[in-house]
């Protein structure tokens, strides 16, 4: 009976003893006089765990009493980990994550602004400005951008050879898109096999691009408002439902053959597509006879060009009491050498504007997307940011599954969303 109860006792404490691992990120460690960091971030593709560790590495072997981890939290578990840290007073010292989380934990006194740092950086006048002001939260900068993520405009050269069009030229207006989208349609039976362009109500980078290429917002920032019951918006999505009944895409119906969960772009099944290039060139890993045919296009515009964009950055915890050490870590990561590694591991586009023209010569497409990142906008910086994209996505839904217009679908939408937020 003693030994049971021992070794129930042993597997208690090494439970409790694994928890404190973990979740010490934020409190000062000491280890042979080393000063011990810890880095959050979200669970990516291999590569980019791989460079996360070789880059602490490389760090830590020019900073002799600094030692940098860097802690996968697996899945899309970072959020919620984090809400547990921080709650508990021990989150980590440095937190790698997207914009969508500046105005939640900016706001609330989780993230640490670094204008100390930031404004005495000497590569800070070569960052590309969208990237300094996507980090920047109610005039403070909090975090540093390293990972844009453009939602870009890809065709099939192929496909447009076969329907007689110019493989060398794209769409430019989203009249063009409609009419090209008509001729690639490819279709049995009046059953889409091959769809012109692709058109996805749960997919909220194609409404989103077209709302900012149409000069709307989502938000009103400096209001704290959603705005996209504008004429502007609102004429975006009648464009979109208007674009759908001409059945180009795959049906759209509840219950229908859409392609909810997958970009039908990367199974050869549609002609046009919002995408990513990491998306992309995954299938171009997998299919190498396709590297020519799945091509990058240039932003469509509407009165402005524009497209969608994520961003990852760096930022620091307020948790931490080893700020500068953090800060060191950071400035690190953002050399010229670490960029174009990231580049040349990754494909992740370059952030400096000294670096754009080795970056162009590197890879035909860099222009494209270079170019497409010029003119991104990303999610609007405010706490319910996410509820904003749900109720958006409902919008868009029932603007293209016929239930509503889409005037009285973004009203609507819009109405319920700042009753939620008691607006």
């Amino acid at each position: 009976m003693l030994k049971k109860f021992f070794r129930l006792f042993l597997v208690v404490l090494m439970t409790f003893l694994a928890i404190g691992v973990f979740a010490s990120g934020g409190q000062e460690k000491k280890a042979a006089g080393k000063i011990e960091l810890q880095m959050w971030r979200g669970s990516r593709e291999q590569v980019w765990t791989d460079y996360f560790i070789a880059v602490c590495e490389r760090f830590n072997a020019k900073h002799p009493n600094i030692n940098v981890v860097t802690v996968e939290t697996g899945g899309n578990d970072l959020d919620t980990k984090l809400n547990t840290a921080f709650a508990a007073g021990s989150a980590p010292d440095m937190i790698s994550t997207g914009i969508y989380n500046i105005a939640h934990r900016a706001g609330s006194g989780q993230f640490a602004p670094i204008d100390e740092y930031f404004n005495k950086w000497s590569a800070k006048d070569d960052l590309l400005e969208s990237v300094i002001e996507l980090g920047k939260y109610k005039g403070k900068q909090y975090g540093v951008g390293f990972f844009p993520d453009p939602k870009l405009f890809f065709y099939r050269k192929d496909y447009f050879q076969a329907a007689g069009l110019d493989p060398n030229k794209t769409p430019t207006t989203w009249e063009e898109l409609a009419d090209y989208a008509v001729k690639l349609v490819k279709k049995e039976g009046g059953e889409v096999k091959v769809a012109g362009f692709d058109i996805n109500p749960q997919d909220f980078y194609v409404i989103t691009a077209l709302i900012y290429q149409n000069g709307g917002l989502l938000a009103d920032e400096m209001a704290d408002m959603p705005v996209w019951d504008s004429p502007a918006a609102i004429e975006a999505l009648q464009f979109l439902t208007d674009f759908n009944k001409k059945g180009v895409a795959f049906p759209i119906t509840a219950g229908g053959k859409g392609n909810i969960f997958r970009n039908p772009y990367y199974t050869d099944q549609a002609a046009m597509a919002f995408a990513t290039m990491y998306g992309v060139q995954g299938i171009v890993r997998d299919k190498p006879e396709l590297k020519n045919k799945m091509v990058v296009a240039p932003p469509l515009k509407r009165k402005q060009q524009a497209t969608f964009s994520g961003l990852n950055f760096n930022f620091i915890s307020t948790s931490t009491t080893h700020k500068e050490e953090c800060w060191e870590f950071i400035a690190f990561f953002m050399t010229k050498e670490e960029t174009w590694d990231r580049y040349k591991l990754t494909t992740v586009p370059v952030v400096f504007k000294s670096m754009k023209d080795d970056y162009m010569k590197a890879d035909p497409e860099n222009q494209t997307i270079f170019d497409s990142i010029l003119v991104a906008r990303g999610l609007p910086k405010v706490v319910w940011s996410g509820r904003n994209l749900d109720f958006l996505k409902q919008a868009t839904e029932e603007a293209l599954y016929g239930v509503k217009t889409p005037a009285q679908a973004a009203k609507d939408n819009v109405a319920a969303l700042k009753k939620e937020l008691g607006k």
